[in-house]
C-alpha cells in the first residue's frame, strides 16, 4: 500500500519532481487550498515566499514526517523532531538525491 504526500507546492515543479523521480511505494497530491494534512502519511513543503510561513502552521502535526524545503533566506523556523528541512538554495541534482535519502528513510518508518 503506496503512503500518501501531502506536497504543498505553489510553482509545482518540487512537486511534479517527487511525482516523477520517487515512485516506490508513495503517492504524492498537490496541495488545492488544502486546509490541514488529515488523511496524508506525510507533508513535503516547498516554501517559495515568506507569505507561505503562514501555512505551516495549517499543514504541521507533530505526528507525521514534515519535510520543510526553503532557501537560506526563510532560516528562523523551529526546526521539529519530525521535520527534515532541505535548502534549495543548493543544485537541482543535491536536491532530489536529499529528497530521495529523505523517503528512503521514511518508508520503514511509515510501515503501518
Amino acid at each position: 500500500m503506496k503512503k500518501k504526500v501531502l506536497v504543498y507546492d505553489s510553482e509545482v515543479g518540487y512537486y511534479n519532481l517527487l511525482k516523477n523521480n520517487i515512485k516506490d511505494g508513495f503517492e504524492f497530491d498537490i496541495c488545492n487550498g488544502c486546509a490541514n494534512s488529515k488523511g496524508f502519511d506525510a507533508v513535503a513543503f516547498f516554501m517559495h515566499d515568506k507569505i507561505e510561513a503562514l501555512d505551516i502552521a495549517r499543514l504541521y502535526s507533530n505526528d507525521k514526517p514534515f519535510i520543510l524545503a526553503a532557501d537560506n533566506g526563510h532560516a528562523g523556523i523551529k526546526q521539529e523532531e519530525n521535520m527534515y528541512v532541505i535548502n534549495t538554495s543548493l543544485p537541482h541534482d543535491d536536491i532530489l538525491k536529499m529528497l530521495k535519502g529523505i523517503f528512503n528513510e521514511l518508508q520503514p518508518q511509515m510501515q503501518v
